[in-house]
């Protein structure tokens, strides 16, 4: 027999006989055989699928399973694909050939349908190892539990799995990666050959689950055994002790790493033990370990400046990104983002744009989402929001990271409608929004009282099932309901959620404090306790808050004496602060201030609460008195002192110092926060002032009914009523719909001028503005003094027949508002 055939002769010699005549019929096997060795030779492959193709061989089977490994090695999918299509039956070899080819060529969806399609076929047919290993991590990658338990049960049924480590490993990864520990453990358990991948495999998916106990134990188990760790499982074991900070245990680890040279030869180790050093805030330690690779590179130098960000020295880390750079050390994606972290830190936000620039310049940029991410996240938190806006926009890819990011950048910032625009803008162009993005959506919803956008919202979260999940997205939809007025919802959402922390408590008893049912916020205290639920600190302040307002002092010392003994001190400023303010709502000014001059800490939050609860019993002096002490201590006034402040002069008359206090005001742009404009106009109108009240109220942005009824009302203080019926009319043209107050006030211009003609006009228009006129206090109104000059019996008929709120009663409302 010819030695060609025989696999001595060499691949030319063989191809040269080959093309030299016809490949004789009992020479099939050995032509199969010779298809074998072309894997890996191009040059080869490609002369022998010619004669293959020439010669008509690729109808024969055995030959033509073998081309279609051949044609994948050199990359011809389309042809290997068509002759595989065309196979009567398929071995393990074509099948498996083109399963591993189309994944190493990033075809995942294309190798997914093309398994799926098989096992549709031939339910039992044999795979490699190899092909189930690829098919496996691409359930991994997609998390794609159902196909990967599928793939599993191909696997049993063939058999062989519990001696395939290879395989058995790879489940294992796939198992922990979707989150399926139980099942990852129990692959692992049947497995009878054990090596140190498939520990590796095991301890890894208890780290990325958060189970580093487990992976500790795991760790220890396998050395129990005799097989020592690689260098995988020493990184995966680094970031178990990095995680929970557990330095102790990580020393440990970075002694047998010594023993075993890991650290002068593998750079992710060591790049493995600077980041758990510097977790752990020993940034000494990490720095000894950088110093002793001799062969430093761009991560491990990443790694060292990510440990002075993280651990807050960003000079450190700008002066390390200096000095890697000096050493001909160029930054990647990663790097950049470390650094403008620490930019950020530091505020220094022209160097940001400088290190953007360079980014820029080298393509990282447009390609790296997570750099994006970054620069978003920290133009946002300085509040350049149109720079933060303009790296987004720049951004060909856009994740599910990188919008949150943009839409939390925008709540925290109060700018609320721009962040559901956001929201709304992601899902069009097919982001799923996750859990953070939800939260950070609701936020934006209470903040703009969009009662059916968080309705909206509450139907995706119902969707992807978040709420049996994750307590804080409950959370943050009770919350939404809350500030959007929507007791009876935030209920619901609080009786459904499986399971409830101290803040869903907090929140559901801060909504009804918020929205005056003090009652029931006492109720759910009450019931918060008896279900084993410790109270903390904002439990007690709310509850405090709820007690004051119903002027109830004796349930707020039972509730103090409660929070003292839970181990809460009356020292504490939060609390110092509610029990100033209780006190001072409740009238006990004298015991606001003796709890005020305890605490011995005195930040401005307290400080705010003595000076309001004096303004608001009407003592202004001594509010301004204490205002004066406060600027002396050194504490700096902020939006809610200077409003406090501004209410004293109004109910005392002190102009002068109303406007000292006016010009601060408009010196810190604060004139449209809320309620200031209107408590400026307030006090100028009281103070006589009403040219200034006019220019501040010409000034505000957002005009609301408060501010013009505030208007009018000091038009009609001083007399000069015509001004007033202007204002109303002009206020009715804008589309402001009055309130009570408004009308009373409107009303008793009418009676000040004598001008009882016009009182059914207006209360007509009054009418027709708000649809039903409120409900009238007869017998008030009957005794006003604003009704003479004989025509009480008209008006008194008049406002019984629109049933109109009295004079009294609404002007004790008004100087409250």
């Amino acid at each position: 027999m010819n030695r060609s055939w025989q696999g001595t002769a060499s691949l030319s010699e063989t191809l040269s006989t080959l093309e030299g005549g016809l490949l004789p019929l009992f020479a099939i096997e050995s032509f199969v055989f010779t298809l074998r060795r072309c894997k890996g030779e191009p040059s080869y492959a490609l002369r022998t699928c010619a004669y293959v193709y020439k010669s008509g061989l690729d109808f024969h089977v055995p030959i033509a399973n073998r081309l279609v490994s051949l044609l994948v090695d050199v990359g011809d999918f389309q042809d290997a694909q068509r002759i595989f299509d065309c196979l009567p039956y398929h071995d393990e070899e074509s099948s498996s050939s083109l399963i591993v080819g189309y994944f190493k060529r990033g075809f995942s969806h294309q190798t997914l349908i093309f398994y799926q399609n098989l096992r549709r076929t031939y339910s039992d047919l044999p795979l490699s190892s190899q092909a189930f290993v690829c098919l496996l991590q691409l359930c991994k990658k997609s998390k794609n539990l159902n196909q990967g338990s599928e793939i599993h049960a191909h696997i049993a049924c063939i058999g062989g799995l519990r001696r395939d480590v290879y395989v058995g490993s790879a489940l294992i990864d796939m198992y922990a990666q979707c989150g399926s520990l139980p099942k990852a453990q129990k692959v692992f358990d049947e497995l009878l050959d054990k090596n140190v991948i498939t520990w590796t495999a095991l301890i890894a998916g208890y780290v990325e689950d958060g189970q580093e106990d487990r992976a500790f134990k795991c760790f220890e188990q396998m050395q129990s055994t005799g097989l020592l760790p690689n260098a995988v499982t020493y990184v995966c074991i680094l970031k178990a002790c990095a995680n929970v900070k557990h330095e102790s245990k990580g020393r440990d680890i970075h002694v047998e790493i010594e023993r075993q040279g890991f650290l002068d030869d593998n750079l992710f180790v060591a790049s493995a033990l600077v980041d758990m050093y510097a977790k752990c805030g020993s940034m000494k330690k990490a720095e000894q370990v950088f110093d002793k690779v001799a062969a430093q590179d761009i991560v491990l130098w990443t790694t060292l400046i990510s440990g002075y960000t993280e651990n807050g020295y960003a000079e450190a880390a700008l002066a390390c990104f200096e000095e890697m750079q000096c050493k001909g050390f160029s930054p990647n994606a990663r790097t950049f983002a470390c650094i403008l972290k620490a930019c950020g830190i530091l505020g220094n936000m022209d160097r940001v744009s400088e290190i953007q620039v360079e980014a820029e310049k080298k393509g990282f940029l447009k390609k790296d989402i997570f750099l994006g991410s970054v620069l978003v996240d920290i133009y946002a938190k300085h509040g350049l929001l149109e720079k933060a806006k303009e790296v987004f926009d720049s951004l060909t890819t856009r994740d599910t990271i990188l919008w949150t990011t943009l839409i939390s950048g925008y709540t925290e910032h109060e700018q609320g409608k721009e962040a559901l625009e956001c929201f709304d803008q992601m899902q069009l162009e097919g982001i799923v929004p996750d859990a953070l993005t939800f939260n950070c959506a609701l936020k934006a919803c209470g903040m703009t009282r969009a009662r059916d956008k968080v309705q909206e919202i509450h139907r995706m979260i119902k969707g992807q099932k978040l709420l049996d999940k994750l307590t804080s997205v409950g959370n943050a939809l009770i919350d939404a309901y809350v500030k959007c007025g929507c007791l009876s919802q935030a209920q619901q959402v609080f009786k459904e959620l499986p399971s409830r922390n101290v803040l869903s408590w907090n929140l559901l008893i801060m909504g009804y404090v918020e929205l005056q049912c003090h009652e029931e916020a006492i109720a759910c205290f009450q019931s918060m306790k008896s279900k084993g639920v410790t109270p903390d600190t904002l439990t007690y302040v709310s509850i405090l808050k709820a007690s004051s307002s119903m002027e109830d002092i004796e349930m707020c010392e039972k509730i103090l004496a409660e929070a003292e003994d839970g181990g809460l001190s009356k020292e504490d400023l939060f609390i110092s602060s509610t029990i100033v303010d209780l006190y001072a709502k409740c009238g006990f000014l004298l015991r606001a201030q003796e709890a005020f001059d305890k605490a011995h800490v005195r930040d401005v939050v307290l400080w705010n609460a003595l000076i309001a609860g004096f303004a608001q019993e009407g003592r202004g002096h001594e509010a301004l008195d204490f205002l004066d002490q406060m600027l002396l201590e050194g504490v700096p006034p902020n939006a809610v002192t200077l409003l406090s402040g501004v209410k004293a002069c109004g109910r005392i008359g002190a102009a002068k110092k109303g406007q000292e206090l006016h010009t601060e005001i408009e010196r810190r742009g604060l004139l449209d926060a809320e309620h200031v404009g209107n408590t400026l106009i307030d006090m100028y109108a009281k103070c006589g002032l009403l040219s200034k009240a006019q220019q501040v109220f010409n000034k505000v942005q957002n005009k609301d009914v408060i501010s013009w009824t505030t208007l009018m009302t000091g038009y009609t203080q001083c007399g000069d009523v015509e001004i007033v019926f202007q204002i109303f009319d002009t206020m009715l043209g804008e589309g402001i719909k009055p309130n009570p107050v408004t009308f009373v006030v409107v009303l008793s211009a009418c009676n000040h001028k004598g001008m009882y003609d016009k009182n059914e006009t207006y209360i007509d228009a009054m009418n027709r503005a708000q649809g039903v006129v409120p409900e009238l206090v007869y017998h008030n109104y009957e005794t006003d003094p604003l009704i003479y000059s004989g025509k009480e019996v008209n008006t008194v008929n008049l406002f019984r027949r629109h049933r109109v709120c009295s004079m009294n009663v609404m002007s004790h409302a008004f100087l409250e508002l």
